[in-house]
């Protein structure tokens, strides 16, 4: 019994390790898909720009 409660617990131990890379993880990507988004809002502002620009044909 005492064997399976240590098993058990070392077991929870490591989930929790699990959990805390993959929350790493989760937060590293969200933070380089916001960055992803600010860059390609950039460029769609930035060939806005162009587009307004009076032609020269």
């Amino acid at each position: 019994m005492n064997r399976k409660i240590s098993y058990l617990q070392a077991e929870i131990q490591a989930l929790k390790g699990q959990r805390a890379s993959l929350e790493a993880a989760i937060a590293d990507t969200e933070q380089c898909g916001e960055l992803t988004i600010k860059d390609a809002n950039k460029k769609v502002a930035e060939l806005e720009a162009v587009l307004q620009r009076p032609s020269r044909i």
